[in-house]
Formats: C-alpha cells, structure tokens, sequence
C-alpha cells in the first residue's frame, strides 16, 4: 500500500501548490523533531542511510517546515545531522542575514548558526516568524508591534497592530485601526493605513497606486542617500555583529541546572534549552572546552557542546579528558582521537573497518557486523562498510538491504572497481532469482538453497579489483581501508597492510618517539612509550 504522505506530496504537486523554500545560513533547513515536536535547523546534505532519503530531503524543500518534517518518522529521529539542535516552540523558516528568529518559553529571542543568542529572548511570541532585513525586524511587544536593530533596541516604535519585515523595496507593510499601510526604514508612513487587506495595497492593480509610488519615492530618496545616517548606523551594527557571529571561540554565557525527575536527568541552561538530554549514567562538564562528555546505558561515551549540540553520538569504548583540545578514543580495542571541534582521526574508521575485515575472515560476521554499524553511526558515508555490511546482508539472504547498501555504496564512490563489480554481479544474481520464481514453483524451493551461496561468493569475489586481492569469482572477501577507494583489502589467509602505520609498524601519534605528542616528554597516550603501532602491534599488517 502506497504511504499517505507520498500521495499528499503527489498531490500537493500536480496541484502546483509547492513552493521551494529558501536556502538559510550554511545551507539549513527548518525542521521539527518527531518526538520531542521541537524546531532546529538540519544540514540540507543530510546522510543517506535511509532509503527514503531523498523523498524526505524532497518533502522539507518542497513542502515546507510543516509538511516536510510530517515524512520524517519517529525512527529516524536520530539519524537527523542537526547544526542547530531542536530546542525551540517556533522558529523563523530561515536565516536573514545571518539571525534567525526563535520561540521558547513564550519568549523570542534571535540566535546565530552556532546556537548562540545575539538577541535575547525577550520579545512576545508571533504567528509569522521573522528573521533581519535592511538591519531590522518586525517584533511584538505585549499587543502592539514595532522594529528592532541587531543590538535589539527598539528603534521603531510600537506603534502597529500588527507589522511585516521590510521587503526589498524597503517598504514594511503594518496595520493600524484594522487597516493596512506601510513605512520606511525610519518609519515614516508613506502609505496611509486604509486597505482592508495587504495583497490589496501591494499587488491589486489600481488600489496599489499608493504603494507603487511610495516604493518609487524610497528608491529615489535612496539614490539620493537620504538614508544614509540610518543605514550607516545599521550597517555599523551588521558589521558589529557579524564579527560575533565569525568568532566560533566566543561562548554564550550560560547557566546550567540538572532537568528532569528520573535515575539518569539531563542538563537544561536559564533560557529552558535542553543541553543534554536525561537518560545518560553520567555527564562530565569539560569547562575548558566548553563540552560535556556523556556515557550511555551501555558504557559508551560521546560529547555534547555547550549549548546543546550533539559533537559525538555514543560510540566510544572509552575516552580521556580532552588535552590541549584532544581525546583519545577507542573501539574495539583500537585507539584513535577526536577534537573539542569535532574532529576525528584520519584513519580511525579504516582501521576499524580492517578490524571488522579480519572479524569476517575469522568467520565471526556478528563481531564484524556491529562495527561496521558502528563506522555508520560515525560516517554514514563510508563506502567500505556499507559493501562489506551488503556482503553480509546478501549472504544472510537478506537481498533489500543488501542491495540498497551496495546501490549507496555506488552512488557515494561511482568510479569504485569493486563496488561496481559487486552491484553488477547482485543485480544479476537478483534478476535470475526473479526469473526463477516465475519459472515454476520448483525452481524457487531450489533458487532459496542455492542463491545465498552464489551471491556471496560472486559478489564478494568481485573485490578482487582492487589491489591486494586476487582477482577471482570464487573465493569470498570484503573490503577494508579508507572507505574502499584505492584501499588494501584481502581474501582469507591474506595478509593487509595496517591502514594506521601504513606497514610503518610506528605509533602514528609519536612517529615511534614513545613520547606525548604534545608534551614530548612522558609516555605516548596511544602506544604508552613503546613506539609500536597498536593497531598491528607492531607488525605492519592485521
């Protein structure tokens, strides 16, 4: 059965009642949480494990905040890449110049694309969201609306019913005694208050003659830099403001509380935002970076930023303390590092995927399994895992994920030898089971014996393009290294070069020293003064 939001998009479609959003700040959308039914703004280039990715992609461009966020499910709420975390009751749809507009606790507030308040909430709520234009913005304080500048003083006062940012005409259309006007950026009104409706005084032909002219007026008054002492002071301010908002190391002064009634509260600060969700066993503030390292249920780490960002989902076997702006992690037992910014070793998720290379040769595909989720989790691009998790998919029979993980896995690296290899063979394999079943009854008991045992040796077999592995059909293997484009990979019994010391056998931290990278003196975090690559433990291959 066909899903009723696709047919609402359909629909909305035909009917030609879409409109693109705007493209915000950084290239976010507005979108709403599906649990918490909160607003933050997503990364457009949002990650492509979901099959229905693109619709959804297609749905918040298309459809809107609204209707768009309605395509993103409760079981995806995780796999949202958000920059600014969702925090608010409203939010204005986009970024203008570079200031968007939120709502939380009946109060409204302007942030910038870190998540940091340049304007405090401090104004009342509104139907119709608005960021900055020509240096000002619409805003209502009790019932009545006027227009504040970028260091939030009302420089037009709250004269209006009701008002509208200023459009590129520099005009701002208000209401007044029920009816509607507009005004200029010093707040003359040029066009008195007596239309019924806006549309009728800015587009219906002959009542807009009033509106026409003042538009004229102000383009001419502004050729003529009437405008100048307002502008100059209001450009000042951009100026001003914007030098905030590029200094990433400023931090907004926050106060944080423990929220929440249960075992495992979470952290909120004094504006109601939540900083770290309840559920977590423990939550270390880090006050020198500015982060909060959190562990799971299950004993993982991860990190949270200051105001509310998700740096690391909870992936890490274990973490230190952040050093001079460093922590060494570690999966599995491998040994790797992240940022305060979020950063993360090169080659850390190569050599995990060499590790889950070496779990399937050893015949353990559960152990390589969960850490090739587990490299998704972190990257949800990384080729290498998605192949070698489609191996395991087909072989276990389960030919749709398979299948669409190799198809991603293709679509992210198209000009990969093995992974076209591995999709082209898959793809025939699929099509004779699909004849097989049409065939005769017989043929389909006979397909579902024997198929599972085809795909996995001629898809896997197929890795034998890339260079390292022999170049046959019969003998299964995956790929590891580098997400799998112009990566080591092996058969069974073959040995792989170690993606960290690169055959070196030295400790990448230290270059074989033994000593702290940072301090160069003391032991190495990683190898703990040895010198040896731990990945290989000092032999150059796994």
């Amino acid at each position: 059965m066909i899903n009723n939001k696709l047919i609402l998009l359909f629909i909305m479609m035909l009917l030609g009642l879409v409109q693109a959003s705007p493209q915000g700040v950084n290239d976010v959308t507005l979108l709403k949480d599906p649990i918490t039914g909160k607003w933050g703004y997503a990364s457009n280039d949002q990650n492509r494990k979901s099959p229905f990715r693109g619709m959804r992609k297609l749905g918040r461009r298309l459809l809107g905040k609204s209707l768009g966020s309605s395509l993103i499910g409760k079981s995806d709420a995780d796999e949202i890449d958000w920059v600014v975390p969702p925090q608010y009751d409203a939010a204005s749809r986009e970024f203008s110049e570079q200031l968007a507009a939120v709502e939380i606790n009946g109060k409204v507030g302007y942030i910038d694309i870190h998540n940091r308040f340049i304007i405090e909430p401090a104004f009342a709520p509104r139907d119709h969201m608005q960021g900055f234009s020509y240096g000002l913005s619409a805003v209502r304080v009790g019932d009545r609306y006027g227009f504040i500048d970028k260091s939030g003083t009302l420089c037009i006062d709250t004269l209006f019913d009701y008002a509208e940012n200023f459009k590129d005409n520099m005009l701002a259309s208000v209401k007044q005694d029920g009816k509607y006007g507009a005004i200029d950026i010093t707040g003359t009104l040029l066009v008195p208050c007596k239309f019924p409706l806006e549309v009728a005084m800015t587009s219906t032909p002959i009542l807009n003659k009033d509106y026409r002219k003042a538009a004229k007026d102000v383009k001419a008054r502004r050729e003529a830099l009437e405008f100048h002492s307002v502008t100059e002071r209001l450009d000042a301010l951009t100026i001003e403001v914007g030098r905030r908002i590029n200094d990433t190391t400023w931090v907004e002064p926050l106060s944080v509380h423990s929220e929440g009634t249960g075992r495992y509260p979470g952290l909120s600060d004094q504006h109601g935002r939540c900083i770290v969700p309840a559920g977590f066993q423990s939550i270390e503030p880090d006050e020198h970076h500015h982060l909060y390292v959190v562990r799971d249920t299950l004993g993982l780490y991860g990190v949270y930023t200051y105001n509310g960002s998700r740096l690391f989902r909870p992936l890490f076997d274990s973490m230190t303390p952040f050093d001079d702006g460093y922590s060494v992690i570690t999966v599995d037992t491998l040994a790797g590092w992240i940022d305060s910014q979020g950063g993360l070793d090169p080659v850390f998720l190569d050599e995990i995927c060499n590790a889950g290379l070496a779990y399937d040769q050893a015949g353990d595909t559960h152990k390589a399994s969960m850490l090739y989720h587990r490299i998704l989790r972190i990257d949800p691009n990384h080729v290498m895992a998605l192949n070698n998790l489609a191996i395991i998919d087909l072989n276990n029979k389960d030919y749709n994920q398979g299948m669409r993980k190799l198809k991603l896995a293709h679509k992210l690296a198209p000009d990969n030898e093995l992974i076209d290899q591995n999709l082209h063979q898959a793809k025939k394999n699929r099509n004779e089971r699909r004849w097989n079943r049409i065939t005769s009854a017989l043929e389909i008991a006979a397909v579902v014996v024997g198929v599972a045992a085809t795909t996995y040796a001629t898809v896997s077999g197929a890795q034998g393009m890339t260079a390292g592995t022999a170049s046959s059909f019969s003998s299964p293997s995956y790929g590891g290294g580098s997400g799998g484009i112009g990566s080591t990979s092996g058969g069974k019994g073959e040995k792989i070069t170690c993606v960290s010391c690169k055959g070196t056998t030295q400790c990448r931290f230290c270059n074989g020293t033994g000593y702290d990278r940072h301090t160069k003196s003391g032991k190495c975090h990683i190898c703990h003064g040895r010198g040896i690559c731990k990945s290989c433990h000092g032999r150059g291959y796994i």
